[in-house]
């Protein structure tokens, strides 16, 4: 089963990159729909560190995938990770080397109907493209933050000319984010609910969003977060923050994060992020700290997620060594490190 699901998307994304060859390049320009754009970028990082094993050499995420427009309402995404193409799903969802797999649709100005699989619409920092990231890794928010799950979703952007956007989406109650506080529950009988509201004003310079997640589990307590997230730009400099929380039973899970970043002479960017996760459970009370220090290295200017080069260094506390012991305290650094990330993309 696992091998004829991944067959159709492996299959969709060989075609579209043969269509977009060089020689139809003047013939696609002539016609509008269908639009084919083929995407993907490597990551590649190297990690040194008191309990990490020293030169540590990894590939972090190789993806390839296909977007475009099929006319001027109709729109798809299909996007692979490459080093997961036989790991079977977790929970109820696709296989995991099937990211996206997404059909759009513009119903109206300020209504879009989205179906397919894709990422859930919680948390400013896990709905950041891992492109984009301005340090390596996701990081802490990833242990309340939803993973990618399976559904359907209305959104809307600048409603109105007002600034307000929103997402407000039905998922299976099982979705892949096993870092979470989440147990997951049966699709069909437990929905996973997930929404979030959007503002950008003074000329984009300010952004707010804050969401919130509701997942029945039966026979159990349902997993419930909530976040709220600022990014205040004002060239050369950005500040984000985000606060995130959930809760199962007696278990809660909160994480909090400040990051200040500075734009140096174009190509680079200085970045210092600050976060934090604590658990506590009936038994457990657990915290643990990462300071990161970091500089991004544009090696194409214009368009800096085809080429840069990112180096970050991890000053983790005592109670960071405690990551992974517990459902919903895994995702982070355990110790002290360098950690230095190259990404090439088109």
């Amino acid at each position: 089963m696992k091998k004829t699901m991944l067959n159709y998307p492996i299959a969709a994304l060989s075609l579209a990159v043969i269509t977009f060859s060089p020689g139809q390049a003047q013939a696609a320009e002539a016609v509008s729909y269908p639009d084919v754009k083929p995407f993907g970028y490597v990551q590649f990082s190297g990690h040194s560190g008191a309990a990490t094993t020293n030169h540590q050499f990894a590939f972090d995420r190789v993806r390839l995938g296909v977007k475009g427009d099929i006319d001027d309402r109709i729109g798809y995404r299909v996007m692979l990770e490459l080093l997961k193409l036989n790991t079977p799903a977790k929970g109820d969802t696709t296989a995991e080397g099937l990211l996206d797999a997404m059909l759009t649709y513009k119903v109206m100005p300020g209504l879009k109907l989205t179906a397919g699989q894709f990422k859930t619409p919680f948390s400013m920092a896990y709905n950041t493209s891992a492109s984009k990231l301005d340090v390596i890794g996701f990081g802490m928010a990833t242990n309340v933050s939803l993973d990618r799950g399976v559904g359907v979703m209305l959104s809307g952007r600048n409603v109105g000319d007002s600034g307000i956007g929103y997402d407000l989406g039905l998922f299976n109650a099982g979705t892949r984010g096993i870092a979470t506080s989440y147990t997951a529950g049966t699709p069909g009988r437990d929905d996973l609910v997930s929404g979030r509201l959007l503002f950008d004003g003074l000329d984009k310079t300010l952004h707010l969003e804050a969401g919130a997640a509701h997942a029945g589990v039966t026979g159990g307590s349902p997993y419930v977060a909530e976040y709220a997230g600022l990014r205040l730009r004002v060239e050369p400099v950005e500040v984000k923050a985000e606060w995130l929380q959930g809760k199962q039973g007696t278990r809660k899970t909160v994480v909090m994060y400040g990051q200040l970043l500075a734009t140096v002479m174009r190509n680079y960017e200085l970045v210092s992020k600050w976060e934090r996760s604590r658990l506590t459970d009936t038994a457990t009370k657990q915290t643990a700290d990462n300071l990161t220090m970091g500089i991004n290295a544009a090696l194409y200017p214009d368009k800096p997620q085809r080429a840069r080069l990112q180096l970050n260094y991890v000053v983790a506390s005592n109670g960071a060594a405690g990551l992974g012991t517990q459902v919903g305290f895994k995702k982070g650094i355990k110790d002290n490190q360098f950690t230095l990330l190259l990404q090439a993309g088109f």
